[in-house]
């Protein structure tokens, strides 16, 4: 049996839905043919979000991680090839909670510039527009929690010389929450076509 972990950002507002979390929610246990799928949810914080995943990834020992996040104004869904080694609060106007500063601008300080993907994200995107789920290859993840998570795992992944396949993939926002006042008018997805399209990112990363 292949164990794949499914990582997703939780919701840090109550009346928010967020569509990783909700999928993540979803798929725990699934079992697909001869795949089992472990989800653990993680908060958006710096540094201790890293944490979070490779003590999961301790914990499960997967075959192939793969993480999510929403990106908020996305009507596709996004497999990412890159994850930059740094970290830009004040470019996107948003309350850091890590006291994120000028010493930690950068997830590894010894770190190199960037990491790719090790997932065949060419693949995944085909198998999920061939199904009828929008996808594409996205090459910049931002410099927000997303990214830094995904930069973080690769850099553990490869001081500890793993080769544990890992991905990160975004998430249009669930339409009950493009409802909002503060939403209005953004794109969404359904949560059934969110579901869909990541068991096909997973049927073809493995």
């Amino acid at each position: 049996m292949k164990k794949v972990l499914l990582i997703g950002f939780e919701a840090h507002a109550p009346r928010y839905t967020y569509s990783a979390q909700s999928v993540v929610d979803t798929l725990h246990g699934l079992q697909q043919g001869k795949i089992r799928i472990y989800s653990r949810l993680i908060k958006e914080t710096f540094f201790d979000s890293v944490d979070a995943v490779c003590m999961a990834m301790t914990e499960f020992k997967p075959d192939v991680v793969l993480m999510m996040g929403e990106y908020i104004g996305a009507n596709i869904i996004t497999l990412e090839r890159i994850a930059h080694n740094f970290n830009d609060m004040k470019a996107h106007s948003m309350i850091d909670t890590s006291d994120l500063n000028e010493d930690n601008a950068f997830t590894a300080k010894s770190g190199p510039v960037a990491y790719m993907s090790s997932l065949p994200l060419n693949t995944m995107v085909k198998m999920m527009r061939s199904n009828g789920v929008p996808a594409d290859i996205s090459n910049s993840n931002g410099t927000l929690y997303g990214n830094h998570v995904f930069y973080g795992v690769l850099h553990y992944l490869s001081i500890h010389q793993l080769s544990t396949p890992v991905g990160w993939l975004n998430l249009p926002m669930l339409p009950e929450k493009a409802t909002l006042p503060e939403y209005l008018g953004q794109p969404s997805m359904s949560l059934h076509t969110c579901i869909e399209g990541v068991k096909l990112a997973i049927q073809a990363a493995m």
